[in-house]
């Protein structure tokens, strides 16, 4: 049971992890039209804004589970990795709920025929969330990615011990 839903987390960990490491790779959304910005922002939240908190909210309830499943383990590194990614997740949330999804319905009314005079401010603003979260969210997936790999290792690793 705890090896499936590790490999489950290790699938949400994935997503985190590439959705942040995109910008990186391809930074393009300042150097567009604001056009083009603004049709991309309402094509992109009408998906993520249904699916986001669908997402994050069954990755926390994962990572409540594996905890829980783990609690007799709680001082070993799988349990500590995934509530210190817990923890990360929960605030990223808060953030992510109290900055950009404030924005976001102001931003799916705008034309994009006739922008606001603030359109590239409020751009860089709702922008610079997401930069300020993409390193948390690596941090959140590479906790994960680590204590599904100590969860993993673990029993492999007390039986080499015992061959000795």
């Amino acid at each position: 049971m705890v090896k499936i839903l590790s490999f489950i987390l290790v699938a949400f960990a994935a997503f985190f992890f590439m959705l942040p490491l995109g910008g990186l790779i391809a930074p393009w959304d300042y150097d567009v039209s604001g056009r083009t910005w603004a049709e991309y922002h309402k094509a992109i939240d009408f998906y993520m804004g249904a699916r986001m908190p669908v997402i994050a909210l069954s990755c926390m309830g994962a990572m409540l589970l594996f905890l829980i499943l783990n609690w007799q383990n709680r001082r070993e590194k799988p349990f500590l990795f995934m509530l210190t990614a817990l923890c990360i997740q929960i605030l990223l949330t808060v953030i992510a709920i109290n900055t950009n999804v404030a924005l976001n319905p102001i931003m799916n009314q705008w034309d994009p025929e006739q922008l606001p005079a603030n359109w590239a401010a409020m751009r860089d603003e709702w922008l610079g969330y997401h930069h300020f979260n993409a390193p948390f969210n690596m941090g959140f997936a590479t906790c994960i990615f680590l204590s599904c790999y100590f969860y993993w290792t673990k029993d492999q690793n007390n039986r080499s011990k015992e061959l000795v």
